[in-house]
């Protein structure tokens, strides 16, 4: 583990930040797995927001943990009718193209089960709530409402180190765009695709059961963005969450683009990235969820 004088320097640098550090999780899980130590994460805010059941708390780690219940996070403030399904993970505002669903035979898991009309909010608007300014981190799994909403954050979005967005090949949900379009439309708001962690469905036919391998379904898309920080303290944080989450390489290769004023933090810096207790294996976004194995 890195020493007690290392995390010491990096949370003097991180305790100087205007503002907290903010990490937003946005659609069927919350943000009930983390992987920021706690050494980090006191300095943050985590805010997760489901409509139908927001993820465990992590508030004893976050120095504040925003958990939003009872509204559909959107693009715009207003209403709107959420369709919860059978498999809740599916449920959301925007309806399916039901060939697209039956071509794989998961009819079950889109099986409607009741449309409940909702309030409608939009990050900003949280965070305006709490006294917040920007995200640091975002990942999105909105079904089908990702680039939305993405667009409603464009303000908010300025020191992102990363943003992680699930991107069907082919669109699913009504409104959604290609693979290809979502991933240029992502790069237009300043966005650079590090990482796709690939899912892959077998189309529904009468052998296959006998092959191993389906279609490109979507991707769980992570981009970093281009910033340019005024403080040394800026630059630790960007470093920290892109290791964190797995890209420890990106973060060393950046940091070396960097000027850091006090010598001590860089070499703290770099104790964290390749200490061997923290260095992660995989990428955050590369674990393995049980719930897919029935539609691989």
């Amino acid at each position: 583990m890195p020493s007690p004088q290392t995390i010491q320097l990096l949370q003097h640098a991180l305790s100087s930040l205007a503002h907290p550090i903010v990490v937003a999780d946005l659609g069927s899980s919350g943000n009930s797995v983390t992987p920021l130590p706690d050494w980090f994460a006191k300095y943050a805010v985590s805010i997760s927001i489901d409509a139908l059941a927001p993820g465990d708390s992590n508030g004893s780690i976050f120095s504040k943990n925003i958990v939003v219940s009872g509204l559909a996070v959107s693009d715009a403030i207003g209403s709107g009718t959420l369709i919860e399904r059978q498999f809740s993970m599916c449920s959301g505002l925007n309806e399916v193209y039901p060939n697209e669903v039956s071509i794989y035979g998961i009819e079950s898991f889109y099986q409607e089960v009741k449309r409940i009309d909702m309030a409608t909010t939009t990050l900003p608007a949280i965070l305006k709530e709490h006294g917040l300014s920007q995200i640091h981190y975002l990942k999105l799994d909105l079904e089908g409402s990702d680039l939305a909403v993405l667009d409603s954050c464009a303000g908010v979005l300025k020191e992102c180190a990363l943003l992680q967005a699930e991107l069907r090949n082919t669109p699913l949900y009504v409104g959604e765009k290609t693979l290809g379009e979502s991933l240029i439309h992502i790069n237009h708001q300043g966005f650079d695709l590090i990482d796709m962690k690939n899912e892959y469905w077998k189309r529904k036919t009468p052998n296959l059961q006998k092959v191993s391998h389906g279609n490109l379904a979507y991707s769980d898309a992570v981009f970093t963005r281009k910033i340019e920080p005024e403080t040394d303290a800026k630059i630790a944080l960007h470093a920290l969450l892109l290791h964190f989450y797995g890209y420890t390489n990106l973060a060393e290769h950046w940091l070396g683009t960097q000027v850091i004023n006090n010598t001590q933090l860089r070499m703290a810096l770099y104790q964290v990235l390749f200490d061997p207790a923290t260095l992660p294996e995989q990428p955050f976004n590369h674990g393995y969820f049980p719930h897919l194995a029935a539609a691989r």
